[in-house]
């Protein structure tokens, strides 16, 4: 690759090849889906090096003892490179400061062996920034939407700027306390925002339970019940049912058959075994009972250059639906009709990677256009003019 910027006077470029004495890579092992024992040893999973601290626990156990190779496990201060990955991760590094465990290089981690510990330090830099990044992903291979390569020949072609020694020191030196400063308020913002956190659970947990609306239940008494309100709710949802059934009969020039109103489906009640007590004049009901259809799966459809737009799961901010967080699906218009979202409906997180995410609910707001809701979703439809979405939703944004 060509210099991509003038260096100042006394620098010069090189290849990161030539700043390496060797490149180790690991195996494909017969592993279990866990961290190992002491006893045990393990392999490194590609999550294992990502951005910031050598993550030991990110691995596997080897359960093939015969292609063990005490010359792969990863020793303390270890220069660990991804060279497969996704796009943002390809080519993520960090030197391993911590070992505690006996874990292997995997297929997809390389050992770099530097000719000096300084150069070691000074390319993590240069590998971690914009214009290392730019490098990287140019040099790899694969589907922008999948895993991505990059293999030793290329690697050794990243240019690397080289400063005399004195001044590399001193500007690692100097970087070091700058990022040093930088992680610790950013330990400080994420302490911030667990508290947010927390603050905004207990908030939602009042809300729910009563105790945000305690003052006013005292001052105005309602004139209809939480029981009522069910009960109003339950007689709607059958007058629903019962309309939708004639409605098919009717397209299919067919006569309401005898007993047919009592092929209605009732809804299950809640089971409320350790729930909290609730305030005087609400009830506790099912997600069942308050709503007029069935719970509906999204759908999956492979991403496409052009086709019917659907959601991804990044849509689902803060309690809300952000409809602008979509892809192009190789769908049409028309097959994507039925699983188009409205205003009001409430979006369910089904399946997610964190289970701290999985049950979390968006409300959408106004619709101006076409859009789907994935596999990933549950769409939940509520009986507008008895209950609230946003209501409902409180509980699991």
């Amino acid at each position: 690759m060509s210099e991509m910027y003038p260096l100042p006077a006394g620098w010069c470029w090189s290849s990161l090849g030539q700043l390496l004495t060797g490149i180790e890579t690991g195996k494909s092992f017969k592993c279990e889906e866990r961290p190992p024992t002491t006893n045990e040893v393990g392999v490194i999973k590609v999550s294992a090096v990502t951005w910031g601290e050598f993550k030991e626990l990110e691995s596997k156990t080897c359960t093939d003892p015969e292609r063990i190779n005490s010359a792969l496990f990863v020793q303390r201060d270890d220069f660990l490179f991804s060279r497969a990955n996704t796009i943002e991760l390809v080519g993520a590094c960090v030197i391993a400061k911590q070992v505690t465990l006996r874990t292997m290089l995997s297929d997809k981690i390389l050992r770099f062996r530097f000719t000096t510990d300084a150069m070691k330090i000074w390319a993590l830099h240069l590998l971690r920034s914009k214009q290392g990044r730019h490098q990287i992903e140019a040099l790899s291979s694969g589907n922008q939407d999948s895993m991505r390569n990059i293999g030793q020949e290329r690697i050794g072609l990243i240019q690397v700027p080289v400063p005399p020694a004195d001044e590399q020191a001193r500007i690692v030196a100097k970087l070091d306390e700058l990022l040093s400063d930088l992680d610790a308020g950013v330990a400080e913002l994420k302490a911030a925002q667990l508290k947010l956190q927390r603050y905004r659970q207990s908030l939602l947990k009042a809300a729910v339970e009563g105790a945000l609306t305690a003052e006013w239940r005292q001052k105005k008494r309602p004139t209809e019940t939480g029981a009522e309100l069910l009960q109003r709710i339950l007689r709607e949802r059958r007058a629903r049912w019962e309309e939708q059934q004639l409605a098919k009969f009717a397209a299919q020039s067919k006569a309401p058959p005898k007993g047919w109103k009592d092929k209605y489906p009732e809804p299950q009640p809640p089971k409320t075994e350790g729930l909290p007590e609730l305030p005087e004049g609400w009830v506790w009901a099912s997600v069942e009972q308050l709503s007029p259809n069935d719970l509906a799966n999204g759908r999956s459809v492979p991403t496409a250059a052009s086709g019917a737009r659907v959601l991804r799961l990044t849509a689902v901010k803060g309690g809300r639906i952000d409809l602008s967080e979509y892809k192009v699906g190789e769908w049409t218009d028309d097959e994507a009709r039925p699983f188009a979202v409205a205003e009001n409906d409430l979006l369910i997180v089904r399946g997610n990677g964190s289970l701290a995410l999985v049950g979390r609910a968006g409300l959408v707001g106004p619709v101006d256009m076409q859009v789907a809701f994935p596999d990933t979703l549950i769409r939940l439809r509520i009986i507008n003019s008895v209950a609230s979405p946003a209501w409902l939703g409180l509980g699991k944004v």
